[in-house]
C-alpha cells in the first residue's frame, strides 16, 4: 500500500497540537487520526504554541521525521506569519526576534478600526517573542490567536528541492 509520506493541515483557533492532560479530544492529532483514511504514524513537525492557527506539517514515517527534526533543528523549515495588531504601520519596519532582524510587510491596513495585518518572512524564532517584540513596539496583537502560520516550507528528505505550502 502506497501511504504519503506528510501531510498539510490547517489547524484551527482552539485546537491543541497534542493531547492534554485534560483529553484529546480537542488535539490535532485526534482530528488527523479521525480524518485519515488508513492507520498511519504521525508526528507534529515544529508544532505551534496552542492558540497559533494555520499550516501545519505532519510526517507519517520515520526517515521523514529524522530528516525534518534535523531540518528544525538546523533551521531548514521556514514560515511565514501573519498577525493582525492595533495601530497603523507604514511597512518596512525590523522585528527583532532570538538576535536576527525581520522586515514587517504590511498586507492590509484597516482605517476603520485601526489595524494592521502584517507578516512576518521566514521566521525561525519562537512565535511567543512575536507577539512580544510587536508589543514592546507600541503595537499589540488583537488576541494571541491573532497569530498565524500563513506559509511553510521544507527541504524535500529524497530529492532536497524545497516544497512550499501557502494559505
Amino acid at each position: 500500500e502506497n501511504k504519503p509520506n506528510f501531510s498539510i493541515w490547517i489547524k484551527p483557533e482552539g485546537i491543541l497540537d497534542e493531547p492534554s492532560l485534560y483529553g484529546d479530544h480537542l488535539s490535532l492529532a485526534r482530528l488527523i487520526d479521525r480524518d485519515l483514511p488508513h492507520q498511519c504514524e504521525c508526528y507534529l513537525v515544529d508544532p505551534e504554541a496552542g492558540e497559533i492557527t494555520g499550516l501545519m506539517l505532519v510526517v507519517h514515517s520515520d526517515v521523514w521525521a529524522d530528516s525534518l527534526a534535523e531540518q528544525q533543528a538546523r533551521h531548514f523549515i521556514e514560515k511565514d506569519y501573519r498577525i493582525t495588531v492595533h495601530g497603523e504601520l507604514k511597512g518596512g519596519e525590523t522585528l527583532v526576534l532570538d538576535g536576527k532582524a525581520y522586515t514587517l510587510k504590511v498586507e492590509k491596513f484597516n482605517a476603520y478600526n485601526n489595524t494592521s495585518i502584517l507578516r512576518v518572512e521566514k521566521a525561525q524564532a519562537i512565535e511567543d517573542c512575536i507577539i512580544a517584540q510587536l508589543q514592546q513596539a507600541g503595537f499589540p496583537a488583537l488576541e494571541q490567536s491573532q497569530l498565524q502560520c500563513c506559509a511553510l516550507s521544507f527541504l524535500h528528505p529524497d530529492t532536497r528541492k524545497r516544497i512550499a505550502f501557502h494559505l
